[in-house]
């Protein structure tokens, strides 16, 4: 196999670090970076590579800008989501799309779960009425108990299998609903799949774990917030507009829910200015922060380098998000649990 080329076309870090460059060169792969801010500039860096490399958020893929990059035949988004990259597009020209989940999966079921217990035990309201005086925990309705709950996973990938782990002793009854996922998983998990329309009935809490596409935007919408238990909890750790913020807020006035967290929002205020969900106080709002931890962009080289070493020497990435693409070139299966520890 020729010698193959990476050009990383943006990313969400101030720079890239030395030991990224030197180990792509040890492994003898071609590297190029740039922080591309047009379409020019992404062709340019871009020509003759037949990896591209997005690490992060930016948004500097178009599809027509895959259309002029004929050697390209795999394009990676750093990270688990991947709506800012043409992934139709991409898949009809024959070009994988990868993804490194992996890389923030405990962060942000451990987050998942934080927003979880925090609205449980209602632990920031109580802590903010002490900061203003009120020094009495009858103040609010009381914490719920946690143990023996139902909770149901939208979505059952990594970050839901870890926080079963996680949540381990709480002795909570699982529900999923995941068509992509094989049911002896979700068996192997103790979880139990059922159709959207019965998790949001019969769970206490619901937690999404879906990446945004055409078919999940506003998956959860009036009718399936209408469907969900009274006083029953919502989290959101995957993308904001899977919820349809309007009808999220109708409902909350509506006092049905007995609390929401939200690591994202489909509609976020500029320069952290008020947003209608702020006046609730069952709504407990983080600014995308799940996957941040320390020494997190470490990870997020460490594990895209592992992708990019495993197509360089001919095999597929362990993860990947169009399964039915018919590739541009020919790779080896690959073991998707291999290193991912």
């Amino acid at each position: 196999m020729n010698q193959l080329k990476v050009a990383l076309v943006a990313y969400d870090a101030p720079e890239v670090p030395g030991w990224v460059t030197d180990q792509l060169q040890s492994l003898d792969i071609g590297f190029v970076s740039r922080q591309c801010t047009t379409q020019d500039e992404v062709l340019e860096t871009a020509a003759g590579a037949g990896f591209i490399w997005v690490l992060g958020g930016p948004k500097v893929l178009k599809p027509e800008t895959l259309d002029q990059l004929p050697d390209c035949f795999v394009v990676m988004r750093s990270g688990s989501g991947t709506d800012n990259i043409p992934v139709p597009r991409a898949t009809e020209l024959g070009i994988i799309v990868a993804n490194t989940p992996a890389v923030s999966a405990d962060a942000v079921a451990e987050h998942a779960i934080a927003l979880f217990m925090n609205i449980m035990r209602k632990i920031a309201l109580q802590g903010h009425n002490v900061r203003n005086g009120l020094f009495d925990f009858r103040a609010t309705d009381p914490p719920r108990q946690i143990d023996g709950q139902t909770f149901g996973f939208v979505g059952f990938g990594n970050i839901p299998q870890r926080m079963i782990a996680k949540l381990a002793g709480f002795r909570l009854r699982y529900l999923a609903f995941d068509p992509f996922v094989d049911e002896a998983v979700l068996n192997h998990h103790g979880v139990r799949p059922v159709a959207l329309e019965t998790l949001l009935g019969e769970s206490d809490t619901v937690s999404l774990h879906i990446p945004l596409k055409d078919d999940t935007f506003h998956l959860i919408n009036a009718e399936r917030l209408a469907m969900m238990k009274e006083g029953a909890c919502l989290i959101n750790t995957s993308r904001g507009a899977v919820i349809d913020e309007a009808a999220l807020l109708e409902i909350l006035h509506g006092d049905r829910l007995g609390g929401v967290g939200l690591d994202v929002l489909e509609n976020i205020p500029d320069n952290g200015k008020t947003h209608p969900l702020y006046e609730f106080n069952n709504v407990i709002v983080t600014p995308h922060m799940a996957g941040f931890v320390e020494k997190h962009l470490d990870r997020f080289w460490k594990f895209s380098i592992e992708t990019i070493a495993d197509v360089a020497n001919g095999y597929m990435p362990k993860s990947y998000v169009n399964p039915s693409v018919n590739p541009r070139r020919k790779l080896l299966p690959n073991d998707p649990f291999a290193g991912t520890a």
